[in-house]
C-alpha cells in the first residue's frame, strides 16, 4: 500500500465512509478507488483535487511521502490584528488562520495531522442539533431550501462578497472559500468567495460560517470544523424532514436543499444512517421541526 493509498483509507475510516460511497462522490468505480487504497493505481491529479476538497486535506499532505503535514507559512496578518478573525471553509487550502492577537494557527493541514482522532461527542452532535431547531422556531423557517443568506441577515450578519473589498487578495489568501470576523464592537459578518461557481457551494459556506458564530467557536477549538460542518448539514438538510417530504435521491436533496452534489451525497447517507437508528421514532427536537415546517 502507497502512502497515499494508506492516507485515504485512514481518512475514510475516520469519516464513517465507505470505499463505495467515495467511488459514488466521486462519479468513478469503486474498483477504482479499492485500487488507489491497495496502491496498484495511482490516482489522477483530479481525483486528489477532488478528495482534497471533499475532506478539506490539502493535496500536498496527501501526496507527500511521509504521515506528517508539510510546513505551512507562519507569516502573521498584521491588519486583522484588533479583531477576532475565524478562517474556515478552507477546503484542502494549506493556508493559516489567524486569532484575534495576530498570531497564526492551522486548520486543515493541522488539524489532519494532529486532531485526526478527536471525535465530536454524542451529545455535543445533540446539542447542535436542537440549536439548529431552534433557529429554525426563532427565525421562522417554514420551508425547504433555507435561504443562509435571509438567516444570516435576520441574525444581524452581514454577508460581505470578497469582490467588495479592497483587499480582497488577502481574503483569498485566508480561505478560498469564506471566513467570519467580528469587529471591535463585537458585530459579525461573513467574508465569501462570490465567484465560485456553485451556488451550492457558496449556500454551505454561508451557513458553515453561521456554525461557527452560533456554536461559539474559537481559533483554539480543534473540533470547530467538523461542528460546523455538521450544523450546516443539519441546518441545510435534516434528515426527519428529507425522510418525511420523501426525498431519497441525491437529485432530490440538490434540486429541494440548494446544495451542492457532493454535499446531497453526504445529507442523504446520513439520512439513511438516521432512518436505520431510530426509524420514525422522532426526538422532541426533531417532531418541534416537524411540526414548525408543517410536516406532521
Amino acid at each position: 500500500m502507497t502512502a497515499f493509498g494508506e492516507k485515504l483509507a485512514m481518512i475514510l475510516k475516520i469519516n464513517g465512509m465507505q470505499q463505495k460511497d467515495l467511488a459514488e462522490t466521486l462519479g468513478v468505480s469503486p474498483a477504482l478507488i479499492s485500487k488507489i487504497v491497495r496502491g496498484s493505481r495511482t490516482p489522477s491529479d483530479d481525483i486528489v483535487a477532488r478528495i482534497s476538497q471533499i475532506f478539506g486535506i490539502s493535496k500536498e499532505y496527501l501526496t507527500s511521502d511521509g504521515t506528517k503535514a508539510v510546513s505551512l507559512q507562519s507569516d502573521c496578518i498584521n491588519s486583522y490584528s484588533q479583531e477576532e478573525c475565524l478562517a474556515r471553509s478552507m477546503r484542502g487550502s494549506t493556508n493559516p488562520e489567524i486569532n484575534d492577537a495576530g498570531n497564526t494557527y492551522y486548520n486543515s493541514q493541522y488539524y489532519a495531522d494532529s486532531h485526526m482522532y478527536e471525535r465530536v461527542t454524542y451529545n455535543r452532535y445533540e446539542d447542535i442539533k436542537r440549536i439548529a431547531v431552534g433557529l429554525y422556531c426563532k427565525y421562522d423557517i417554514t420551508s425547504l431550501p433555507v435561504n443562509p443568506f435571509k438567516l444570516a441577515h435576520s441574525m444581524g450578519i452581514d454577508c460581505i462578497q470578497y469582490k467588495l473589498q479592497s483587499n480582497k487578495d488577502l481574503s483569498l489568501w485566508i480561505s478560498n472559500d469564506g471566513y467570519c470576523r467580528r469587529d471591535s464592537t463585537g458585530k459579525w459578518s461573513i467574508f465569501y468567495n462570490d465567484e465560485i461557481e456553485s451556488s451550492g457551494r457558496i449556500h454551505y459556506t454561508i451557513m458553515h460560517e453561521i456554525g461557527h458564530i452560533v456554536l461559539h467557536h474559537t481559533p483554539e477549538n480543534t473540533l470547530a470544523e467538523r461542528e460546523a460542518d455538521f450544523f450546516a448539514k443539519y441546518m441545510l438538510c435534516p434528515p426527519a424532514v428529507l425522510y418525511r417530504l420523501n426525498y431519497r435521491t441525491v437529485g432530490d436533496v440538490v434540486n429541494h436543499c440548494g446544495v451542492s452534489y457532493e454535499a446531497a451525497s453526504y445529507a442523504l447517507d446520513y439520512c439513511r444512517r438516521w432512518l436505520a437508528a431510530t426509524g420514525d421514532d422522532y426526538t422532541p427536537y426533531e417532531v418541534k421541526l416537524l411540526d414548525q415546517l408543517g410536516l406532521l
